[in-house]
């Protein structure tokens, strides 16, 4: 997967010691795939057309990606800071990339979803208490929905190229 097909990349420095305190935080090592890409790109901005789909409560929904979140520098690592205050999501839920409007993409780390990308729009997951997150089936509350089995695959799905 060569993201530079598909994003401009994010002008923000890598830096590992943040890579390293996530990692350390959550007690896990980042899938092998998401980790590559913030250590040679960390975030960028989508810029081909595409369009993805999922489920939520059921229902089917097109979506798209705007902008891929760089770790640091008000990145993921910011992000899910503020929300761990806030008592909404979970460690295991890591906010990867926005839509560019009401919605979140995240990238899973519990043992169940290890690495798999899922969507919610932002005023259903904050609505989510941490507490409901263990309270339904598989640890998912009902306002994820899936999108991609692991990061290449969301990539590939963006440009155009699912398989």
């Amino acid at each position: 997967m060569n993201w530079l097909n598909i994003l401009t990349p994010s002008k923000v420095s890598f830096e590992l010691a943040v890579l390293v305190a996530l990692e350390g935080r959550l007690l896990r090592r980042l899938p092998k795939e998401y980790r590559q890409f913030i250590v040679s790109l960390n975030g960028g901005m989508v810029c081909v057309e595409h369009a993805l789909q999922t489920r939520i409560y059921d229902e089917p929904y097109e979506l798209g990606v705007r902008h891929i979140f760089s770790l640091n520098d008000s990145g993921v690592v910011d992000i899910q800071e503020g929300w761990r205050e806030s008592n909404v999501g979970s460690d295991a839920v890591l906010p990867i990339a926005d839509d560019g409007g009401t919605g979140f993409y995240f990238l899973l780390l519990d043992r169940v979803h290890w690495g798999q990308i899922y969507f919610s729009y932002k005023d259903e997951f904050f609505m989510t208490p941490s507490a409901d997150w263990a309270a339904v089936s598989h640890g998912l509350p009902r306002c994820l929905g899936f999108v991609a089995k692991d990061f290449d695959q969301f990539g590939r799905m963006i440009e155009g190229k699912s398989k």
